[in-house]
C-alpha cells in the first residue's frame, strides 16, 4: 500500500513496517524513515496494512491489522511515536562486517523491556541477540554468528514493543 504526498512516497508493508522514500529523483528512490508496528518473528500479512501521511500536523497515521492505529511522526531517520520510550543511542555492532562474533552496544533512555533481534534481507528473524527487561544506560550484547550464512542482515533493538532505527550487519567468512 503505496501514497505519495509531494516527494515522499509512504509504504506501508506488513510484517516490514512503514517505509518512507525520498522520490525526488524517481529513478533513484532513497529509504528516508522506518518504523515497525510488528515486533514479532517471521513474515506474513501481520504488521503495518495502511499509512495515512496527509494529517496536518504532519503526523502519520500508520494501521496495523493486530495492533490498531500508531500515531507517529519523522525525526531523523525514524518514524517514532510522539510519545514513545526512546532508546538514546543507535544499535551499534563492531566490528563489522562479522566474522564469529560482536558487540552489539545500545543505550535506553529508561529501564524497559526489550527485544534485539537479527533479520535477514527477506525480514525473518534469524537470531535473538537479547532479550528481556534492562535498566537504563549504555547495555551491550554479544552477536554469535556462527551457523548464519554468509551476508547482509539487520539488527533491530525494540524497546517496549516499538523498534527503533535497525543496523545493517555484514557477516563474512
Amino acid at each position: 500500500n503505496c501514497y505519495v504526498r509531494g516527494d515522499r512516497l509512504f509504504l506501508a508493508h506488513y510484517t516490514e513496517g512503514l517505509r518512507v522514500f525520498d522520490i525526488s529523483t524517481p529513478t533513484a528512490p532513497v529509504e528516508v524513515a522506518f518504523y515497525d508496528t510488528y515486533t514479532g518473528g517471521g513474515y506474513g500479512y501481520n504488521g503495518a496494512w495502511a499509512v495515512y501521511p496527509w494529517l496536518p500536523s504532519g503526523r502519520i497515521l500508520v494501521s496495523d491489522r493486530t495492533g490498531g492505529i500508531s500515531v507517529v511522526r519523522l525525526t531523523g531517520g525514524v518514524a517514532s511515536e510522539p510519545d514513545a520510550v526512546s532508546v538514546a543511542g543507535d544499535v551499534t555492532v563492531g566490528p563489522n562486517p562479522v566474522r564469529g562474533a560482536a558487540r552489539v552496544s545500545y543505550r535506553l533512555a529508561a529501564a524497559a523491556s526489550v527485544r534485539l533481534s537479527l533479520f535477514d534481507v527477506l525480514g525473518r528473524e534469524v537470531a535473538v541477540i537479547a532479550e528481556g527487561p534492562q535498566g537504563a544506560g549504555p547495555q551491550t550484547a554479544t552477536l554469535d554468528t556462527r551457523g548464519l550464512a554468509p551476508g547482509v542482515y539487520v539488527a533491530r533493538l525494540a524497546v517496549g514493543g516499538r523498534a527503533g532505527r535497525p543496523a545493517l550487519v555484514t557477516i563474512a567468512r
